[in-house]
């Protein structure tokens, strides 16, 4: 299938397709995943939190690829989640790891960096299209969110090291857990 369903018989209206409504939506209705987001930060260590938003991007990225229309809505499902659990782990780590004295510089450096993920994506969709190879526009955000797990077991490992020392009697500084910072600046607001 390729394109979009009709809800009209319109043809040149760039407004008139369902899945394209829908997916603005769904997206738009992101924020009843927040029962969710809420649990892993509050349960989960963020080395586990973050594992978790690759893998519901990268469930993202594959469901777009698929060439049935019908199971997109799930991905716009998951595009969703991904998004909120992304800028609620990202945004909450940042403040809890650096302090909110450091949360702009680190949030704008992140954001160019991704900005240019984003941005080298529409050369490579210029250069897909006319072959015919649509997938290929995804090459670089797919490389980034496949690069992204190596974060969460970067966190991992110091998460264990931390622990160890602990164990050791040494301290570690660490608050033990996932986002309790986080859940704690929630319910102070």
């Amino acid at each position: 299938e390729k394109g979009d369903v009709k809800l009209t018989s319109e043809p040149n209206a760039w407004d008139d397709f369902i899945y394209t409504k829908l997916a603005g939506w769904i997206n738009s209705l992101g924020f009843v995943w927040l029962p969710v987001v809420a649990l892993v930060v509050s349960r989960c260590a963020w080395s586990t939190a973050f594992l978790l938003c690759a893998i519901a991007n990268l469930l993202v990225l594959v469901v777009v690829l698929l060439p049935s229309l019908a199971v997109q809505p799930w991905g716009f499902a998951l595009c969703a989640l991904g998004r909120l659990m992304l800028f609620s782990f990202h945004h909450a780590y940042l403040i809890e790891r650096f302090g909110i004295e450091y949360f702009g510089i680190l949030n704008g450096v992140a954001s160019f960096v991704a900005g240019i993920v984003g941005f080298v994506s529409y050369p490579a969709q210029l250069f897909a299209v006319p072959l015919g190879v649509f997938a290929l526009s995804f090459l670089p955000i797919g490389v980034a969110i496949v690069v992204s797990i190596l974060f969460p077991a970067v966190l991992r490992q110091r998460e264990r090291t931390r622990a160890a020392r602990e164990l050791e009697g040494g301290g570690g500084g660490g608050r033990g857990g996932a986002g309790r910072g986080f859940v704690e600046l929630v319910e102070k607001a």
